[in-house]
């Protein structure tokens, strides 16, 4: 279009030129140029000599005029032509223009149409994004990054600070963390070895108090206690992977009532992909000293969101109040595992044994080495008729798996019993 409009231009002062070239008395108009011209200052294009009378001087005159016309005549008739051809190729560069405007109209219409559809495009990605965004901030968040290391284990035992011949109401030790944390972890405790004395009632509680960055207090309480042992895990604040709380009956109610089933529907802080793994502890209990004593605790309907804890008794025993640690990991986490075992997996309730033990096996491949393994109590059924005497331990761990063993000692008699163990490296 623009190769056009420049020709069009050169065109028209070509014409100029040509026209402030000629020698004319006046301005000629396109008339003027077509036809011949025959009055004063005009062309004549057909001039014949002066009759033969006439002067030989005004003959010779007459004739110079004449040729000088018939020269200026073929002149503009050739500017004439020529004004033609220039206006020809005007006519023809404004054609070439109108059809390149054309095409470039046609072109915006196009280009339009495209940045209406991108324009769309662009407020469907903006309102999935601010869906997105929306979703992003009703989940809870924090400044610090998220750890993805696998938690700290350990355990206590009344009998590292005294003995346990005198039978006392409260034991408890201050632990300084291997490390320090930037805060308070999460701790989950459970009872993993108790030796009760008889008393009011059958009572153990093992727990966490004065927590804080480097440091907290382990306690295990009971009326009284001979001996007790606790295991537990820290996990560091915000971990991604591990979540982990405690459940107690009275939440629900106050220990002067015997209940014999507790739930509670617990809902995790951050949900997880797909449901996970949950573990089960049980870290305290009060039951009727004249009773058989039975408490189990154990998780159920475990979604990506949350899970049900159960805390239960059965037959005449009465439970007046207990606590469950619990503790969730993404299922397909590598390095970890979990399970459950009971006493009656090798015998029935009602062949009692002082001790019994049973195989774990870990899943192939699951550990290259040996890993770290805790393990705690998680059901127990004993006879009120002796003491209340329980200890669970794993023996013979490498990394294809271990023995459990559920021992009882002196007068007691442990129908059955259960625990749920954590192996990870």
């Amino acid at each position: 279009m623009a190769d056009a409009l420049e020709s069009a231009v050169k065109s028209l002062e070509n014409i100029a030129a040509l026209v402030t070239g000629a020698q004319v008395s006046k301005p000629l108009t396109s008339s003027d140029l077509l036809r011949p011209l025959t009055g004063p200052g005009r062309i004549v294009t057909n001039l014949s000599p002066r009759p033969p009378n006439s002067p030989n001087g005004t003959r010779s005159a007459s004739t110079t005029a004449v040729s000088k016309l018939q020269s200026q005549n073929a002149s503009l008739i050739s500017t004439n032509n020529q004004l033609k051809n220039e206006t020809a190729k005007i006519k023809k560069g404004l054609l070439e223009a109108y059809k390149s405007l054309t095409e470039a109209k046609k072109g915006l219409v196009i280009l339009t149409r495209d940045l209406s559809n991108t324009k769309n495009e662009l407020l469907k990605a903006k309102g999935a994004n601010d869906e997105l965004a929306d979703a992003l901030e009703s989940r809870p968040t924090s400044s610090r990054p998220r750890s993805t290391q696998n938690p700290v284990i350990s355990s206590f035992n009344t009998k590292n600070v005294r003995p346990d011949t005198v039978p006392v109401e409260k034991t408890s030790k201050q632990v300084t963390f291997a490390k320090s944390y930037k805060a308070p972890p999460s701790m989950a405790i459970g009872l993993y070895a108790l030796d009760v004395a008889i008393g009011d009632t059958t009572r153990i509680s093992a727990f966490i108090s004065n927590l804080e960055n480097d440091s907290f207090d382990v306690n295990i309480d009971g009326n009284p206690v001979n001996s007790g042992g606790c295991i537990w895990l820290e996990i560091e604040p915000d971990h991604q992977d591990f979540q982990c709380g405690r459940y107690s009956t009275l939440e629900d109610h106050p220990w002067s009532t015997s209940e014999a089933t507790h739930e509670r529907r617990i809902s995790f802080v951050r949900p997880y992909d797909e449901p996970p793994e949950v573990v089960v502890w049980l870290s305290a209990f009060n039951m009727h000293p004249e009773k058989n004593w039975r408490v189990k605790s154990f998780a159920s309907d475990v979604t990506t969101t949350g899970f049900t804890i159960h805390i239960e008794t059965w037959g005449d025993s009465e439970l007046f109040a207990a606590a469950a640690s619990w503790i969730a990991y993404p299922r397909e986490k590598a390095d970890i595992c979990s399970g459950s075992f009971s006493t009656m997996d090798v015998r029935s309730w009602d062949n009692p044994r002082p001790n019994t033990s049973g195989p774990v096996e870990f899943a192939a491949d699951m550990f290259s080495t040996t890993p770290r393994v805790v393990l705690g109590i998680n059901s127990l059924d004993a006879g009120c008729d002796g003491g209340l005497r329980l200890e669970l331990m794993g023996t013979d761990v490498s990394s294809k798996g271990m023995t459990w063993n559920l021992n009882s000692w002196k007068d007691t008699t442990m129908y059955s019993a259960g625990g749920t163990y954590v192996a990870l490296m």
